[in-house]
This record gives C-alpha cells, structure tokens and sequence, in this order.
C-alpha cells in the first residue's frame, strides 16, 4: 500500500483513495478522483485535480526523500490522451528513472487558460451525457464529465445545483438528473453513504435501470450563493450487473 507525503514531507494519506480524499479536502477544491486509465509504462495510481486554491509543489511516494518526488502535471482540458506522460517508455522499454514518475498527480487551475474544466480521460470510453431534472430546477453545475468502458464500467461524476433552493435542505427520492443509454445499468443500482466517502451521511442514490434517472436522498453537499449542490464523484458501478 503506497504512502504518500506533502512537500513539507508530512503523512497526508495511507493509499490512493486517502489521497483523493486529501485533495478533496483542500481549501479551493473543485474536483479530485482516481482515474481508472491504463498508461504504457507503470503508474501506482493516476490522481485527477481540479482547484481553485494552492496544492503542493509535489509530493513524495513511500518516504519523503529526493529520489521519491512526484511532480504535478498541467494538461489543458482538452486533453484526451495521457501516453505521453509516460515519454514514450512503455513495460518493456522503461529507462532506469522514467521522466514520468510513479504517480502522476495533474492540477487544473481555473485561472490558467483553456483549463477551467475538468476531463474524465480516456482514449477508449465512452462520455455519458447527463440530463439534469429542469422540471425540478436542477441544472448541471460546471463541466464534470462522466464515461463508460468498453467492459460496461461507469464512473459516474455528479455535480447539479439548484438555484431554486438556497437552505440547507433535505431531499427524498428527489429526480436530479437522468443518465444516457450507454450508462444505463440492467438493473438497478442503489448507493448508500456507508460506501462512499463523499456523500453526506445517511443519503441514498439510486440509478433507475429504466430510464436511467438518478434519484438522491439526503442533504445537500453544500450550500453557494447560487444555490444548493449535489456533488457526488468517482461512483462506480458495471451497467452489466
């Protein structure tokens, strides 16, 4: 289980989905998840960011040493291809220190040009198209984007807001949005906050295999002066099951 440590070289999480939870927690958060992308040459994990605030320099893997440095990389959002993190070393080519590193940690900074949204990326997936509920006053808040593999596995990013609302509200069986066929699951798919590390405690998605309409039980995520958001990222499941 890798380790991963600051630029101040302070513990900052036990696995890779510490780490996501890490970013997430920064000041200026927009967005944090492991990208489930295959690379040509060896990665421990792949750590998508998107912030607003200040994130580290870089970080360190396993122990806080030189040789252990990780660097963040700044794609544009439009990039769709990650091969050439890797800087054309692949499994059977790699150099004795890739370039790449072992980790690729990558920043979106809204204030930067051409990288104020965030890309789920991937060569081969699928995007899903999310509808949001209009009739409930729902709307897609920002531009978080959602996919599907060839094997049927979605990774499902949700981000609505209501500027109809603007309290701290608890919703039952509320209709946010609904999701295109290729993300559809063949049955339906129930998600309880025990499970997932960013929804608020006691709340429930449920996908519809019919339809697929997405229906959140539970409190809002936060609260702006726009309205009320739901943001639940990196949700999982085989449309296949």
């Amino acid at each position: 289980m890798p380790k991963y440590f600051d630029d101040q070289k302070q513990l900052i999480a036990n696995s890779t989905s510490e780490l996501v939870l890490y970013f997430q927690s920064l000041s200026g958060n927009v967005a944090a998840y492991d990208v489930p992308v295959t690379l040509p040459c060896p990665a421990t994990a792949i750590v998508q960011v998107k912030s607003t605030g200040v994130v580290p320099k870089f970080l360190y893997l396993d122990s806080p040493v030189p040789k252990n440095k990780i660097y963040p990389q700044l794609l544009q959002s439009d990039t769709v291809d990650l091969s050439p993190l890797c800087n054309n070393s692949t499994v059977a080519n790699l150099p004795v220190t890739p370039d790449c590193g072992t980790v690729v940690c990558y920043t979106f900074t809204l204030a930067a040009p051409n990288c104020g949204t965030v890309v789920f990326i991937s060569g081969y997936d699928q995007y899903l198209t999310l509808t949001p509920t209009t009739s409930g006053g729902w709307a897609l808040y920002g531009d978080i984007k959602s996919s599907v593999t060839p094997q049927g596995v979605v990774t499902l990013n949700i981000s609505v807001i209501n500027s109809g609302i603007t309290t701290h509200t608890s919703f039952t069986t509320e209709d946010i949005l609904s999701i295109s066929a290729n993300g559809v699951p063949n049955h339906p798919f129930t998600l309880l906050s025990a499970s997932h590390p960013n929804m608020p405690p006691s709340s429930v998605l449920d996908i519809l295999h019919i339809g697929g309409t997405v229906r959140y039980t539970g409190y809002e995520t936060s609260i702006t002066p726009l309205g009320v958001v739901i943001e639940i990222f990196n949700i999982n499941y085989n449309i296949n099951n």
